[in-house]
């Protein structure tokens, strides 16, 4: 995330101010504040040359009107002013920021114009990296009544750059929390800065939480990738979830490469899945992802038998609908509602899924409603599927994994 402030806001500042040197004699006279007109003339050409953008040469000729003899404080204020502006205009940050600084401490300029003074000195100062000075002047703009988020921007940036990542963190979450709550979508390059500072404070929980937020607003792939990686590293992931990892990783077009689709359909055959090991299998192929290389034979070989079998289970299937055959077990009861979901048959497979969750007795119930949520997600039930991953709690990573899977279901 950048913050864009261009130096030359300050010059732009005075010219839209218009007029600014009240050439005044009688008002001198008289003890109110302006410019004798011996110098009038002079600061009214260096507004002129401002203007026109010829900051160079306003630097000089305010140089020559800086060398007057008894200056009042007024008039020093008036050339603090236009030095500030033409430096800026120039490319001389550091002479920019001392003269509007000096106009800053005189006390003259009125409050609404001091807003838009402190804003640009925020930029130039953090476009010098000069990060605790960005964040002081920030904090007066603040007091001052500002209230352009990028200024809020350049805080956070400022305090990430200068190492302060858990203040950086600490005030990103609230930006990000305060628009979910308002029901505003969250920036994905702030979500991206907040996660880099989880990373420097090495704080695993926070960089999840919001990689998590990322896949929630922004499901790229490398996200989910990212994501589904670090599930599996995790300490006690069971290899059992792998199958559901993968299933993920399908759905978010986060499949990697002719290993993934393989391992895929292969742990699906072995589950006794041999239709979704045939879908999985042949889009492989269909994407030029398999049948490549040396391999290639080996995953033709695998396909082949996921065609067999898969032809052999729908064989299987008719006969047992044309006998309204089905097991009492509920373990095979729920078996065979998945593979009647991953041939196809969602409406038939999904009842026979919730009978046997509903007997109860199942070996595994928590997985069973990891499985449920995931076949419901597939026949484009969305609230049914998060509220079957909502029970899908347990150990070896089941509940985090059941978490992804329903941040996909939103």
């Amino acid at each position: 995330m950048k913050i864009m402030f261009a130096v030359r806001r300050l010059c732009q500042l005075l010219v839209c101010l218009g007029t600014l040197v009240a050439v005044a004699p009688h008002a001198v006279a008289q003890g109110k504040e302006g410019v004798r007109p011996e110098l009038g003339k002079t600061l009214l050409g260096i507004q002129d040359l401002l203007k026109a953008g010829q900051h160079k040469e306003a630097l000089t000729r305010i140089a020559e009107a800086d060398a007057l003899s008894g200056k009042t404080p007024y008039e020093v204020f008036i050339l603090d002013r236009l030095r500030g502006a033409a430096a800026a205009g120039s490319g001389e940050t550091d002479l920019a920021v001392r003269s509007f600084e000096a106009v800053l401490a005189s006390g003259r300029l009125p409050a609404s114009e001091q807003i838009g003074i402190l804003e640009a000195l925020v930029g130039t100062y953090y476009g010098a990296r000069n990060y605790p000075q960005t964040i002081a002047t920030a904090q007066r703009y603040f007091q001052q009544g500002g209230n352009n988020p990028k200024i809020r921007s350049a805080v956070i940036q400022a305090r990430y750059a200068g190492g302060d990542f858990a203040a950086a963190a600490s005030e990103l979450a609230a930006d990000l929390d305060a628009d979910e709550q308002a029901g505003r979508k969250p920036d994905e390059a702030r979500l991206q800065l907040l996660g880099s500072c989880y990373l420097r404070l090495k704080d695993e929980a926070g960089y999840t939480n919001a990689l998590e937020r990322l896949v929630a607003y922004f499901p790229k792939p490398e996200h989910w990738l990212e994501l589904a990686v670090r599930l599996q590293k995790q300490a006690g992931f069971s290899e059992r979830l792998t199958l559901d990892v993968l299933r993920l990783q399908r759905v978010t077009n986060s499949l990697l490469d002719a290993d993934d689709y393989a391992y895929l359909g292969q742990l699906a055959l072995q589950a006794g899945l041999p239709a979704e090991a045939r879908a999985v299998l042949e889009e492989g192929f269909a994407k030029g992802v398999l049948g490549q290389g040396s391999e290639g034979p080996k995953q033709k070989q695998l396909r082949d038998l996921a065609n067999r079998q898969a032809l052999a289970d729908a064989k299987q299937q008719a006969e047992n609908d044309s006998k309204g055959l089905r097991r009492s077990d509920v373990n095979t009861l729920f078996a065979d509602g998945h593979a009647l979901v991953t041939a196809g048959r969602s409406e038939n497979g999904l009842a026979l899924m919730e009978q046997a969750l509903a007997k109860g007795g199942l070996k595994r119930p928590a997985e069973a409603w990891l499985h449920l949520g995931e076949s419901y997600l597939a026949a484009g039930k969305k609230d049914q599927a998060r509220a079957a991953f909502a029970k899908a709690v347990g150990a070896e990573g089941l509940g985090d994994l059941a978490r992804l899977w329903s941040i996909l279901a939103r």
